[in-house]
C-alpha cells in the first residue's frame, strides 16, 4: 500500500511515537540462546545473547506499560517447506536448528512469554515478512514503526528489518536488546543498520522518550 502521502517522520520522538509503533521480538528461542541449544552445541558462544535477554524483558515490560504492541517472531523450519538452498547451506533436515515440533524451536525459558492477545508469528526462514502475515498484522494495528529486539542481529533481525524498510516501515534497532554470535558481527550489523535502515538506539533512550509522553497524559487524567 503506497505511503507517499504520509508525513515524513524525522525526529526520534516522532518515529517511535507509541501510537504507531510496535516491538518485534525476533527468534529468542532455545536453539539460538540456550546453553543446550543448537548454536551452543555448534561451538559458538551464546553468553552475550543470554546476557541480553533481561534487557529484552525489561523493554517488553516498558512496551506493555506504554500500550505498544509486542509481536513475537518464531522461526520454525518444517520438513515439508524447507528450501533446497537452506539444506545445501546447513545440511540434512535432521541436523538443522529450530525444527518444527522440537524443544529447540520453543521460546527460551528466560524470555518473558507472550501474554494472551499478543501475536506470535511463525516464519519459515530468516525474514519475518516473507511468507507470513506480519505485514497484514502491522497494518491492521496502524503501525508505521518497528522496533527490533532479539537474535541474531546480523541475520534474522537484519533480514526482517530490511524487508520492513522496503515495505515502508520506519525501523529502529535496539543496540542493547539485540545480539549476535560475536560482538564483531553485532557491531557490523549496527553500522549497516544505521546507514541504510534507521536509528540504532539503546532501550533507555526510547523508554525516556515514552516517559515524557506518559507524563502529560497522566497529568491530564
Amino acid at each position: 500500500m503506497p505511503r507517499s502521502q504520509d508525513r515524513v517522520l524525522r525526529e526520534l520522538d516522532e518515529v517511535v511515537d507509541p501510537t504507531h509503533t510496535a516491538l518485534i521480538v525476533v527468534d529468542v528461542q532455545n536453539d539460538f540462546v540456550s546453553s543446550d541449544g543448537f548454536i551452543a552445541k555448534f561451538g559458538l558462544d551464546v553468553s552475550d545473547m543470554q546476557a541480553t535477554v533481561p534487557r529484552i524483558n525489561d523493554f517488553i515490560r516498558v512496551c506493555r506499560a506504554t500500550g505498544v504492541p509486542v509481536i513475537y517472531l518464531q522461526e520454525v523450519i518444517a520438513e515439508a517447506t524447507v528450501l533446497p538452498n537452506f539444506l545445501a547451506r546447513f545440511g540434512p533436515f535432521e541436523s538443522i536448528a529450530v525444527r518444527e515440533g522440537t524443544w529447540g524451536a520453543e521460546f527460551y525459558d528466560a524470555l518473558l512469554q507472550p501474554e494472551p492477545g499478543e501475536r506470535v508469528i511463525c516464519k519459515p526462514c530468516y525474514d519475518g515478512f516473507e511468507d507470513t502475515n506480519l505485514d497484514v498484522t502491522l497494518r491492521s494495528l496502524g503501525i508505521r514503526t518497528c522496533i527490533y529486539a532479539g537474535f541474531a542481529s546480523n541475520v534474522c533481525v537484519e533480514a526482517t528489518a530490511r524487508h520492513g524498510f522496503v515495505k515502508g516501515y520506519y525501523s529502529v534497532l535496539l543496540s542493547d536488546a539485540t545480539g549476535a554470535a560475536t560482538p564483531e558481527e553485532h557491531m557490523a550489523c549496527e553500522r549497516v543498520f544505521n546507514v541504510f535502515y534507521g536509528p540504532v538506539v539503546r532501550t533507555d533512550e526510547i523508554a525516556g522518550v515514552w516517559e515524557k509522553v506518559r507524563q502529560p497524559l497522566a497529568a491530564s487524567v
